[in-house]
Parts: C-alpha cells; sequence; structure tokens
C-alpha cells in the first residue's frame, strides 16, 4: 500500500535534503535522521524467510539497497559513517552522563549508519548481479590516501576502534571492515595509509587484553579471518609475512 511511496518520499525528499532545513535546535534534525535511518534500518533487516512469498516487501527492501548505493542517499550515508571518532568523542566530554553515550543522538547517527551500510552491502547482489560492477557508494568508499578522497571512510571506521565511551562502536567497526573486506577486490591495506606495526597494535592488542569483551574479540577473530581469505596485504600486516 503506502509503506513504498513514503519510503520513496523519504529517499528523494527527506534524507538527502534535510541537512539543508532551519531548525532552532540542531538536535531536532538529528531526531529526524535517527527516526529515518531506524526505518531504513528495520526493512534491511527482514529475514530472508519473512520475504519468501511476500513481493511488495521485496521490493521495498530493494528500493532501499538501491536507493542507498546511489550517491545522493549514499553520501548522506556516508557523512554520518565519516563524522570520526575525536568528534563523538569530544561531543561526549560535553554531555552530563557519560553512560547514557549509545543512546546519545550522534552515537546512534553512526552506530546506525555503520550497520546500515553493512546490510546494503551484503545485500548489493539483489540490485546489482554483476560482481564486478561497483555502485557509486562503493567507488566513493573505495579510494586510496594518495586520490581525492575528503571522506577517507576506511580510515575514519577503522579510528573508531579507539571510541572509549562506547563498547558498540569498536565492535561495528571490525564487523563493517571485515565486510570491506570481503567485498572490496584490491588491497584495503593501501585504504588504510597505516604502518604493519600500527594495524597489529588497534587489532591484535585487543586479544590480550583481558578488559576487551568477548564480543570485540570475536568481531576481529572474523576480520582476520575474513583478510585471510580476501586480503593478502593485510594478512601479511597481521601476522608478520614477508614473501
Amino acid at each position: 500500500g503506502v509503506e513504498l511511496p513514503g519510503l520513496i518520499f523519504l529517499l528523494r525528499e527527506v534524507f538527502p535534503h534535510a541537512h539543508t532545513w532551519r531548525f532552532e535546535n540542531e538536535s531536532e534534525r538529528q531526531k529526524i535522521y535517527v527516526f529515518i535511518l531506524q526505518y531504513l534500518f528495520e526493512i534491511l533487516q527482514l529475514s530472508p524467510e519473512a520475504l519468501k512469498n511476500d513481493t511488495p516487501r521485496t521490493i521495498l527492501r530493494n528500493v532501499c539497497v538501491y536507493s542507498l548505493l546511489d550517491l545522493d542517499n549514499g553520501m548522506t550515508l556516508l557523512k554520518f559513517v565519516g563524522v570520526g571518532n575525536a568528534y563523538l568523542q569530544s561531543v561526549m566530554e560535553n554531555e552530563t552522563s557519560w553512560m547514557m553515550a549509545p543512546e546519545q543522538s550522534m552515537n546512534q547517527l553512526v552506530q546506525l549508519s555503520m550497520t546500515i551500510l553493512m546490510q546494503i552491502l551484503r545485500l548489493k547482489h539483489h540490485v546489482i548481479p554483476d560482481p564486478k560492477l561497483l555502485s557509486p557508494l562503493e567507488s566513493a568508499i573505495y579510494t586510496q590516501p594518495k586520490q581525492r578522497d575528503n571522506l577517507r571512510i576506511i580510515p575514519v571506521v577503522t579510528g573508531y576502534m579507539n571510541n572509549i565511551f562506547n563498547r558498540r562502536l569498536p565492535i561495528l567497526s571490525c564487523r563493517l571492515l571485515r565486510r570491506f573486506s570481503i567485498e572490496f577486490k584490491m588491497s584495503l591495506l593501501a585504504c588504510l595509509d597505516m604502518e604493519p606495526d600500527q594495524i597489529r597494535v588497534i587489532f591484535l592488542q585487543r586479544l590480550r587484553d583481558d578488559l576487551e569483551s568477548d564480543n570485540l574479540k570475536i568481531a576481529v577473530l572474523e576480520f582476520v579471518e575474513a583478510c585471510i581469505h580476501k586480503q593478502p596485504g593485510l594478512t601479511e600486516a597481521f601476522f608478520k609475512v614477508h614473501y
């Protein structure tokens, strides 16, 4: 019924343009974005079983994926992913309660955007069957530091590994990097722009730390496993391998 036109309205008229609207308080704009991202997240979360005999819902999901892989909506999504750890931590330092970090609206926006980015990369094959074809969004993500790249998404996502206020962000960072390593056909190491020693400290050091959560350690191991299969450069960096 009305859900598909409503989704198209959000994706055409609201999500890419709300940053130009005037608000008395910036928090109102953030609430609108959180509402939209939560709605998109729920659509993308639909399981294959739920979609099996539900053509309208499948179309809804595919419209969502296709629109977010395009640049109009995709760049808005990437801007939230690319907010950066330094900015997030400065926002939290000004909050009265650090315990509420995951519920703070900017934190929510970053978390939801990272999760949605993971989902659309995983679901891309439903709307772009040829695995060799990069969507406009992927082309914007997979740029090496020497190329013109104002967003630097891959280094920024890696930076969330160091977030001290929100335990979910380092886990999300690892999971998103794992998805990049699976989908990206070129060297992720070149996009990271980091020395092998730095890479080992950021990721492998966590495995030895008794204070780190098991969920983060599992996410790190899954990322390393994906790199072993898909990213020889990062595998060499992790294990000090020289051919």
